[in-house]
C-alpha cells in the first residue's frame, strides 16, 4: 500500500480520458445510493476521481470498498483492511495535492498582481513620457513648417532678384542696341553725307537708307521731312536751311548717343547691384535651406523617439492586461479547487 501511494504524479498520455472517464463514473455514483455505506462509498468515489489513479484501479476499489467499509476494522480481512488503508492513502495524497495546487493557484495570483502592478506603473511612466514626446514632435513640427515658409519666401525673393537681374541685362542690351544703331547712322550714312557726295544718285540712296534708319529710332518726323533734300546737296551747294537741318540732325544723333551711353553706365551700375543682391539671396537661400534640412532632422529624431515611447506604452498596457488575465484565471482555479 505505501508503495501506491509513492508513485509519480506525473500522468499517462491518456490522463485526461482516464480521469473524464473516472468523473463520469462518480458521477453517475449517487444513482446507486441506497443507505449510509454506499453513500460513503460515493463520497469516497468522488475523491478517488480526484486521485491520479488508474480507472481500473478505482473501479477495482470501488468494488472492493463496500464490504470492507460494512465490516468493523477490527473484524476486517486482511485484505479488506489493506483496501481501506490504500484508499486512505491515496484520499491522503489527493488532498495534499490538491492543497498544494490550491497554494500554487493563490502564489500565481500574488505574483500575477505584483507583475500588474508593475505594468500599471510602468505604463502610467511611459504615457508620461509619451505625452511629454508628443508635445516635443509638435513643436519640431512647427518649427519645421516655420523654417518651410521661410525657404519658400527666400526662393522667392531670389527669383525675383535673378528676374531683376534679367531685365536690367535687357534693358542693357537695348541700350546697346539703340547705341550701336546711332553710331551706325552718324558714321556711315550723315557723316558721309555730311561731307558730301558727287554722284547725286547714290547720295540719294543713301539719305533713303538714313531716312528709314532715323524713323526707326524714332526721329522727329519734321527733321525727317527736310533731310532727303538737304542731305544729297554737296558742301557748295547747300543753303543755310540745309545746313541747319544737317547740323540739328548731327547735334540730336549726338545726344541721343550720350543718352544711351549715360543709360549703358547706370544699366551697369544696377546690374552689378543687382547681381550682388541674386548672390546675398542665394547664401541666404543656403542657409535656410540648411536649416530646414537641420529641422527636418530633429524633426524625424523626435517622432522616432516618441514611436520608441509608443512602444514601450504598449509593451507595458499588454503586460498589464496579460497579469489581469492571470489573475482571473488563477483565481477562478482557485475557487474551483477549493470546491472540490
Amino acid at each position: 500500500a505505501g508503495s501506491v501511494n509513492k508513485r509519480p504524479a506525473a500522468a499517462p498520455a491518456d490522463a485526461r480520458p482516464a480521469k473524464a472517464a473516472k468523473a463520469g463514473k462518480a458521477a453517475s455514483a449517487p444513482k446507486k445510493a441506497v443507505g449510509p455505506i454506499a453513500r460513503k462509498v460515493q463520497s469516497v468515489s468522488l475523491g478517488l476521481a480526484e486521485a491520479d489513479v488508474p480507472v481500473d484501479a478505482m473501479t477495482m476499489l470501488e468494488n472492493m470498498l463496500p464490504t470492507a467499509l460494512t465490516e468493523l476494522k477490527a473484524s476486517r480481512h486482511r485484505y479488506q483492511a489493506a483496501v481501506v488503508e490504500l484508499t486512505e492513502g491515496i484520499l491522503a495524497g489527493a488532498e495534499e495535492l490538491m492543497a498544494k495546487q490550491a497554494a500554487a493557484a493563490l502564489e500565481a495570483v500574488r505574483v500575477s498582481e505584483v507583475q500588474e502592478e508593475e505594468g500599471l506603473k510602468a505604463l502610467a511612466e511611459a504615457q508620461v513620457v509619451v505625452e511629454g514626446e508628443e508635445k516635443a514632435v509638435m513643436a519640431r513640427k512647427q518649427e519645421l513648417a516655420q523654417v518651410a515658409l521661410a525657404f519658400k519666401a527666400s526662393k522667392e525673393a531670389l527669383q525675383a532678384k535673378e528676374a531683376a537681374v534679367d531685365q536690367r541685362a535687357a534693358v542693357l542690351a537695348a541700350f546697346a542696341k539703340k547705341k550701336d544703331a546711332l553710331v551706325r547712322v552718324q558714321t556711315e550714312q550723315l557723316k558721309v553725307l555730311v561731307e558730301g557726295v558727287e554722284d547725286e544718285a547714290a547720295a540719294k540712296v543713301l539719305a533713303d537708307a538714313m531716312v528709314v534708319e532715323l524713323g526707326n529710332i524714332g526721329v522727329d518726323a519734321s527733321v525727317l521731312a527736310a533731310l532727303p533734300n538737304a542731305s544729297v546737296k554737296v558742301p557748295s551747294a547747300r543753303g543755310p536751311f540745309d545746313t541747319m537741318v544737317l547740323q540739328q540732325l548731327t547735334d540730336e544723333l549726338a545726344r541721343r548717343v550720350a543718352e544711351a551711353e549715360a543709360g549703358l553706365r547706370d544699366g551697369e551700375g544696377g546690374r552689378a547691384a543687382a547681381a550682388a543682391e541674386v548672390d546675398a539671396a542665394k547664401r541666404a537661400l543656403e542657409e535656410v535651406r540648411d536649416a530646414q534640412l537641420k529641422s527636418a532632422t530633429t524633426y524625424k529624431g523626435a517622432a522616432a523617439k516618441m514611436a520608441e515611447a509608443e512602444q514601450v506604452r504598449k509593451t507595458a498596457a499588454g503586460q498589464s492586461r496579460s497579469a489581469r488575465s492571470n489573475i482571473r484565471r488563477e483565481q477562478l482555479n482557485h475557487y474551483h479547487i477549493e470546491r472540490r
